[in-house]
């Protein structure tokens, strides 16, 4: 998904990011007020204990298994924490007049949530025999976003794959 794809938001979350782009965009239009917007992948990392990541590796950690909602052929675009702290530094540096400061924050890389749980799994020494519940229907199918802009712009790109900031967070944690 690149910058210029028309946003289709489908949950009342992404409804409200996408209503707060277009009063960034006002204000800037109206009172000269810059602004730059980094839309992100599926962030991760240490002390995360909200969502479906914290909790595979919460119940795969106990011996247990996880529930995941359809078939887990979803695709998440995963992004390690450092990364987004790093990409948020350098935004700081682009000029307060940079045309259509709207940023991709993401890896590009489209990962199935059973590949997740699969991985989480192996690292943890586990079993992965997820649960499947029926889908919901706010579900998004595929998601990966396209980061060629903001590395054109300020020569940003993500450092830390999903097994090596999988394996960073597990260790944090103590898990391994």
């Amino acid at each position: 998904m690149k910058e210029t794809e028309p946003p289709h938001p489908i949950t009342p979350y992404a409804i409200a990011k996408f209503t707060v782009e277009n009063y960034l965009r006002f204000f800037y239009e109206t009172y000269n007020l810059p602004y730059v917007i980094l839309r992100y992948a599926t962030v991760y990392g240490p002390k995360q204990n909200i969502g479906a990541m914290a909790d595979y590796i919460h119940k795969l950690s106990m011996g247990k298994q996880a529930e995941i909602y359809g078939d887990g052929k979803m695709t998440r675009d995963y992004l390690y924490i450092d990364d987004v702290v790093r990409v948020n530094l350098l935004a700081l540096k682009l000029p307060t007049n940079y045309p259509n400061p709207v940023f991709n924050i993401g890896t590009g890389i489209e990962t199935t949530v059973n590949d997740l749980y699969k991985k989480i799994a192996q690292l943890l020494d586990k079993k992965a025999e997820p649960i499947y519940l029926a889908e919901r229907a706010e579900e998004q199918h595929r998601y990966a976003l396209d980061y060629s802009k903001i590395k054109k712009a300020i020569n940003w790109q993500p450092r830390y794959g999903l097994e090596d900031g999988l394996r960073l967070k597990l260790r944090f944690e103590g898990f391994i």
